[in-house]
């Protein structure tokens, strides 16, 4: 049986056959489901220069929190401002600023930010002020790393976690 990076392993049942090793199905890691919905949330982003999703979670990964980058709700879909003076000021709210109002659970319960991207320094400042956050997952690297390292100075652990592309999968075991 092979070690497949963010997938846990569970037996499945089938027909009993004496001898046979019943097929192992590959689950994906909580981490991954999380990143995965991220990347289907920032399919709903209107920014024009770069799409972002975010998923806040409990320690124990429910969902609290989800958001996406775009203009205020009700707004135009589309960003306030285009072409080079839009990089870094497009007018766009950040997708963790939005997971971050939609997230109404204590400052103590520790959580977990799920991102596309890394934060930016105003988004981890946020996600300080708001706290409990223990882990700030991403998978693409933003342009500018102050905001991973601010998160770090304050004792968040920041991870760069690229999940498998994942479905139910079954793999053979050493007998098939």
């Amino acid at each position: 049986m092979r070690f497949v990076p963010g997938r846990r392993e569970a037996s499945v049942s089938g027909p009993v056959v004496a001898g046979a090793q019943p097929p192992t199905l590959v689950r994906p890691s909580f981490e991954a489901i999380a990143l995965g919905l991220a990347w289907a949330i920032a399919e709903r982003s209107t920014c024009a220069r770069l799409r972002v999703g975010c998923v806040i979670t409990t320690a124990d990964f429910r969902q609290v929190g989800w958001g996406y980058n775009g203009n205020v709700a009700g707004g135009p879909n589309a960003c306030d401002r285009f072409g080079e003076r839009a990089v870094g000021g497009c007018g766009c709210i950040h997708a963790e600023l939005n997971a971050l109002m939609k997230c109404d659970w204590p400052p103590g319960t520790p959580k977990v930010l799920i991102n596309t991207d890394s934060p930016c320094e105003m988004c981890a400042k946020c996600i300080l002020q708001k706290g409990g956050f223990q882990r700030v997952l991403y998978a693409r690297e933003y342009r500018n790393p102050a905001g991973i390292d601010l998160l770090r100075r304050h004792g968040v652990a920041v991870e760069r976690f690229n999940a498998p592309s994942w479905g139910p999968t079954l793999v053979p075991t050493e007998s098939e």
